[in-house]
């Protein structure tokens, strides 16, 4: 870091997948506890989450981006288009269990974050 503060706050996703050099899905994992639509109209995602997925897609230029979160029943998976200049970009919000024993059963885990980059590069 230099004396002008450069590097204190970098911009880095959680996963970036890649087809060559350019960037396919970005992912940023939330370790928080969503909420029921009765609780919240938006399940708990926080204006910041969106934000911040908003800076990684303009940042890399990618239109597939995913918030993945604890998987929570009764939440579904959700769509959103953010109006971004210069092109809307695409953010999903995921969901994973983490409720499984995932030193005994990684295939949980694994399965989940597969589904998830399926679903999303094949687009």
């Amino acid at each position: 870091m230099n004396a002008e503060g450069k590097g204190k706050f970098r911009l880095e996703p959680d996963v970036v997948v890649r087809g060559g050099a350019t960037p396919r899905l970005i992912m940023d994992t939330k370790w928080k506890r969503l909420v029921s639509t009765e609780e919240d109209a938006k399940n708990g995602v926080s204006q910041s989450d969106m934000y911040q997925m908003a800076a990684y897609a303009t940042r890399y230029d990618c239109n597939h981006n995913v918030l993945v979160f604890p998987r929570v029943e009764g939440i579904a998976p959700a769509s959103y288009v953010l109006p971004v200049e210069p092109i809307a970009r695409n953010i999903r919000v995921e969901f994973v269990n983490l409720t499984a024993d995932l030193v005994q059963n990684r295939e949980s885990l694994i399965g989940d974050l597969r589904r998830i980059i399926g679903s999303m590069t094949a687009k």
